[in-house]
């Protein structure tokens, strides 16, 4: 990222992991953990593995489909988000469900993995 280290009190991340490889995790974590401050704050929002739509699509790794246009979406479980971010302080680390309208009579299964970190 163009930005000078300790640049960020705060940076948000929502749905971005779903759709990197675990080279771009691993760098993008590089990255974030560069550009914030000491002490300052990452929120992150990502489908949990409980989503209905995980396992839609062409396996291609651990709970990571690719669809038939060609978007990779990676599902998480929480003991991973953990662990992806083991040095940061975790602050809040939560699953959240709900019901999405997809047409008429038809409701989807969401859930999400939300959490903070600091740094």
């Amino acid at each position: 990222m163009p930005f000078r280290d300790d640049s960020f009190d705060l940076i948000r991340a929502f749905y971005l992991f779903g759709h990197l490889d675990e080279r771009g995790i691993a760098d993008t974590i590089s990255e974030i953990s560069r550009v914030l401050k000491k002490s300052g704050r990452l929120a992150i929002e990502v489908f949990s593995v409980h989503d209905e739509r995980s396992g839609r699509g062409r396996l291609i790794s651990r709970n990571t489909y690719r669809d038939g246009e060609g978007i990779t979406r990676r599902y998480f479980e929480p003991s991973e988000i953990a662990e992806m971010f083991r040095d940061f302080t975790r602050e809040r680390l939560e699953t959240v469900e709900w019901k999405q309208r997809a047409g008429p009579g038809k409701e989807l299964k969401r859930s999400a993995i939300r959490a903070i970190f600091r740094k």
